[in-house]
């Protein structure tokens, strides 16, 4: 195992071995990894967190020395070259099972060519790019596209850790806003190692866990009654080789998933969702998550493990992230999910936040109903009778509630948490008063930069300030109005 990742840690900038990299993370060292991509950041941590729980409940404790965590990683896999990046053709290595039938001429030479950015257009992020890599980067690479990813086409199946074939494996957690990575990195090995034990697993019984350490050409499978709920999967036959001073990536397809699922898996970072028929799934991105997607995660759906509070969770922060995949468009990757959400709720607290959140979504859902109804009547020049199926002035209207929902997600659950313990007239009371002062904003936006004909602008302007007023009398009845309210009337009236 040579020291080939870059951690910026308590004494700088250096190199670590992948046994040095969990020492110091046991050891509660701060550590940032300088040479990983962001999406690759959630698969990255799952992977050091499940490692150590696997060590910890096979040997009773989290070895104290670099040289201990050497030793317990060649005992839990059974071979030394496990951990090595390039090896023999038929030969196990990291994150690659032991094969044949090698295609010589199917090769990535980038590590972002096997990674799992699969996007309709070349934009976001440019493909092809790391063509100068190291080890480094193709153990990450690996362990991303290994351990997350779901249907990839055919003869590319995906883990099993996924809600369906289209579908990448997400990470839904709790971390208190103080927490390092390290911190992290110890609370999530506690979590995996209960959720070992409620499973009743034993060490002494013989499951599957490093899957590829064994042999596979594409056609055998492991029947998921025999893996350790634990256990560290893989989806793709991939082979690491020289050619010259570089490493490619050998590949070939399989006829069948890698693991055949015969029980229900084990994942402490995937909610349980139950639809009306009291049928459950798992949770999966098939986008950025809305604000009702969001409340149904935090106060619906069963949460997973690592979503449940424990003791010493200060401040705790709901985390998200994953690859988001469209199911309606054959799973092409619509986004890197990456969200912070404070937890609106303390220990026991989740019913009544939950009850509170549906009210106010309740009232969010007229108040931008009413709010889309201002904007197009702006910018129709304010008829009486407003076109809401106008494709031109609807197309003008999405940056504006784009803007309307980003400001409320960043603000309803801040809201939410510090309202908590007050009674419900005050909670809602702030409630609509934030609520009215982002509807007023945008409003204000739309009157100021918005394109309308100047012979008809008094008019857009007075009906659209009209119609806004009604939304404050009517759904914010708490929210103090301090708009000039004679203003719109006045116009109207300049206007006839």
């Amino acid at each position: 195992m040579e020291p080939v990742f870059s951690l910026r840690g308590s004494n700088g900038e250096d190199k670590a071995t992948l046994p040095g990299i969990l020492h110091r993370l046991t050891s509660l060292e701060d550590v940032t990894f300088t040479e990983i991509r962001p999406f690759q950041e959630a698969p990255w941590l799952a992977f050091l967190v499940q490692l150590a729980a696997l060590v910890k409940t096979k040997f009773g404790k989290l070895p104290d020395s670099e040289n201990g965590w050497r030793s317990s990683l060649f005992d839990l896999s059974g071979n030394d070259t496990a951990w090595t990046m390039v090896t023999g053709s038929k030969e196990v290595a990291f994150m690659q099972p032991p094969s044949e039938g090698w295609n010589p001429k199917d090769v990535w030479t980038c590590p972002d060519e096997a990674d799992v950015l699969i996007t309709s257009r070349n934009h976001d992020v440019k493909r092809h790019v790391q063509r100068h890599s190291s080890h480094e980067h193709w153990a990450y690479a690996l362990v991303s596209v290994q351990t997350t990813w779901g249907y990839g086409g055919p003869f590319n199946y995906g883990v099993m850790r996924v809600r369906n074939a289209y579908s990448a494996r997400p990470f839904f957690s709790i971390s208190p806003s103080s927490m390092c990575l390290a911190e992290r990195f110890r609370r999530e090995v506690e979590v995996w190692c209960e959720e070992i034990e409620e499973a009743g697993v034993s060490p002494k019984q013989n499951q599957h866990q490093l899957l590829w350490t064994h042999w596979w050409t594409g056609v055998e499978q492991i029947d998921s009654a025999h893996v350790h709920p634990c256990a560290i999967e893989i989806c793709r036959i991939y082979k690491l080789k020289m050619r010259g001073d570089s490493v490619v990536c050998q590949r070939r397809g399989a006829k069948k998933a890698r693991v055949e699922i015969t029980k229900p898996w084990v994942d402490i970072w995937s909610p349980i969702r139950e639809d009306e028929e009291g049928n459950t799934s798992r949770v999966a991105l098939s986008g950025n998550p809305d604000l009702k997607t969001l409340c149904r995660v935090l106060f619906v759906d069963q949460p997973s493990r690592s979503m449940k509070l424990r003791d010493g969770d200060k401040n705790p922060v709901l985390l998200i992230r994953g690859m988001a995949r469209d199911p309606s468009r054959n799973g092409m990757t619509s986004g890197y999910v990456h969200l912070d959400i404070p937890l609106p709720y303390g220990d026991g607290e989740r019913k009544i936040a939950g009850d509170r959140a549906l009210e106010w979504m309740k009232t969010l859902d007229s108040c931008r109903d009413n709010l889309k109804t201002c904007v197009l009547a702006y910018l129709q020049g304010g008829p009486e009778s407003i076109d809401k199926k106008n494709e031109a002035s609807l197309k003008q209207s999405t940056n504006f509630m784009n803007e309307f929902d980003q400001q409320i997600l960043r603000s309803f659950f801040e809201s939410l948490m510090h309202t908590i313990s007050d009674s419900s007239e005050v909670a809602n009371k702030t409630w609509q008063t934030t609520l009215g002062k982002t509807f007023q904003g945008i409003i204000a936006r739309v009157v100021s930069s918005a394109p309308v004909q100047s012979s008809i602008r008094f008019r857009a302007v007075a009906r659209c300030e009209n119609l806004a007023i009604w939304t404050y009398k009517n759904l914010l009845p708490l929210f103090e109005y301090r708009g000039n309210m004679e203003e719109a009337s006045l116009w109207r009236s300049i206007d006839t």
